[in-house]
């Protein structure tokens, strides 16, 4: 009797150590300063060249102005599946800061926020954000694809870098 009670405590213990935001944050040096790189984080066309999967980006609010509480559609197609994220921008300042919330139903929540700081004439770009699993499975998986998650996530930033600093 002791020994699947033991399984269950295992199982239940590794479900915790996934609960909780997982927490990244990324740092890159861009050879363009930061009037140049705001554009492509920020604007549906520049984003979509450089966020791997995306396949389209549309905005769900009438005016199409960034500014707090726009909200727009990301399509994603990934290996694992095709997801629909919506995001709204929580806070932003031009040129300096963009925080954004994105909600994949049933899957995410996270918090993005991009930081871009002035070094003369070049960009400091930190990306951070936090993710919340809605599922309990997710949370139980999460130490074997977050790894391939987080290998993306540099990807995409190497791609961001090249494209703003050949723009």
């Amino acid at each position: 009797m002791r020994k699947p009670l033991l399984g269950i405590v295992a199982v239940a213990m590794l479900a915790l150590a996934g609960c909780g935001p997982q927490e990244s944050r990324y740092v890159i040096e861009i050879r363009q300063p930061p009037a140049k790189v705001w554009p492509w984080v920020t604007e549906p066309d520049k984003l979509e060249q450089w966020i791997g999967g995306v396949k389209e980006i549309k905005p769900l609010t009438d005016d199409k102005v960034l500014r707090v509480g726009a909200r727009e559609q990301m399509i994603l197609e990934m290996p694992e599946g095709r997801y629909v994220m919506e995001s709204e921008v929580l806070a932003f300042e031009t040129a300096r800061m963009i925080r954004v919330k994105a909600v994949v139903p049933d899957g995410f929540d996270q918090i993005i926020e991009y930081t871009l700081d002035d070094t003369g004439g070049a960009t400091r770009l930190t990306f951070s954000s936090q993710t919340t699993l809605k599922h309990w499975v997710a949370n139980l998986l999460l130490p074997l694809w977050w790894p391939d998650a987080e290998k993306k996530l540099n990807s995409d930033l190497a791609r961001l870098k090249a494209l703003a600093e050949a723009s």
